[in-house]
């Protein structure tokens, strides 16, 4: 009779926990519906997120060297305006112009190398290739091209359509920066209060929690940004001195494609390649492919494992694994957002096991398991304040 009763427990609480599953998988796919029809009102939300995920690491910094927390976030925002003004006055209007003139001459340079094709496989009139790989080459030519003309016509259209609510996003863009603002200026205390929430067994994993993913998407977001500007500055710079046609353009389409990883580098160099030899000379576009494939190894080697390693710790083999895996499972989105989400799974467990165990997993010397420098610092930061953990009043305050 016992173990009968026992049985019941147990699939009664089974059945509990799965009906609380179910519902909270509807109050999820609800939640998502009602976004999807306020998406417009959320668009500053979504913005303001990002800044704040990007600048609360420095701010912390910021006022962790006695500067006052607003005044930490007026420097943040200073630093950003700079670079957006140089971006617009001094990169923009370059870029613009060379964009047009490449997505004009790409066709051309197509064709060319379709016929330098022709030339090398049929030296005498005769195929040494068989015929479908003729027919498959020619077919990529024609997909490219009309890519390229689809690219440019929805170029154009983009464009118009962002000048017609040009108005609307800088709105959007102004409520986003004041968002932030306020959300940065009181966020330690807005932690505290939230913590508040949860029940106290839970609010230590909770906070912890919390700041890891903070911490490796600010982290990623940054350190992507960096990335992506050094390799496009590199490109830009090695094409233009080597005097590759539209190289600056060119680096700059790399510097941007980086986000996804080894995309970039690999639609550079194929752009570099092309401009190189039907805009110059054979040995030019050897040079231009070498100066690519020479900043991406230098990228893959050095730079990006150093600019990731402070805040997103990950061996290279969980990298390429978590690539693999999130461009076989979700495509391009699968790719870009695989590695913050491997990290972030790879803190959570790292904590959990830890916990439970007792045990350090994480060493300064470890490869799998590395402690990242500054980790520390960064979720003490944002931890609630020791009266929040006590359900007491909140004393600390952060000026």
């Amino acid at each position: 009779m016992t173990s009968e009763a026992a049985r019941r427990e147990r699939w009664t609480s089974l059945a509990i926990k799965a009906w609380a599953a179910i519902g909270v998988i509807i109050l999820l796919y609800g939640a998502g519906m009602v976004a999807g029809r306020l998406t417009g009102a959320l668009v500053p939300f979504g913005i303001a997120l990002a800044i704040i995920v990007v600048l609360r690491g420095p701010v912390s910094r910021l006022t962790r060297r006695r500067l006052p927390r607003a005044a930490a976030i007026a420097v943040c925002y200073l630093a950003g305006a700079v670079v957006v003004a140089v971006a617009l006055l001094v990169i923009a209007p370059i870029f613009g112009a060379q964009v047009g003139a490449l997505a004009s001459a790409m066709p051309g340079y197509l064709d060319k190398a379709y016929k330098l094709w022709l030339a090398v496989t049929r030296p005498k009139g005769t195929p040494i290739v068989p015929g479908w790989v003729t027919t498959a080459v020619l077919n990529l030519k024609d997909t490219a091209a009309a890519s390229i003309g689809s690219i440019s016509s929805q170029g154009i259209t983009i464009a118009f359509a962002a000048g017609s609510q040009a108005v609307t996003l800088v709105l959007d863009i102004v409520i986003a920066l004041i968002i932030a603002f306020y959300t940065l200026l009181d966020l330690p205390k807005l932690l505290d209060e939230a913590m508040r929430i949860v029940p106290e067994r839970f609010r230590e994993e909770a906070a912890h929690g919390l700041a890891t993913v903070s911490r490796i998407l600010g982290g990623w977001m940054r350190g992507t940004f960096i990335d992506a500007l050094v390799v496009g500055a590199l490109i830009a710079s090695g094409l233009s001195l080597l005097g590759v046609p539209y190289g600056f353009a060119i680096g700059i389409i790399g510097g941007v494609l980086n986000i996804v990883p080894y995309l970039g580098p690999v639609v550079a160099a194929l752009f570099a390649g092309l401009s190189g030899l039907f805009g110059g000379s054979p040995w030019l576009a050897f040079w231009a492919v070498a100066v690519v494939f020479s900043v991406q190894q230098f990228d893959s080697l050095w730079l990006n494992p150093r600019i990731m390693s402070r805040n997103v710790d990950l061996h290279p083999v969980l990298v390429v694994f978590s690539l693999l895996t999130g461009v076989t499972l979700f495509g391009i989105p699968g790719m870009l957002l695989a590695v913050p989400v491997a990290a972030i799974g790879k803190g959570l467990f790292v904590y959990y096991y830890e916990r439970r165990t007792q045990q350090s997993l994480c060493t300064d010397d470890g490869v799998l398991f590395r402690t990242p420098p500054g980790a520390d610092a960064s979720v003490a930061a944002d931890e609630p304040s020791s009266s929040t953990k006590t359900g007491g009043p909140d004393d600390e305050r952060e000026s």
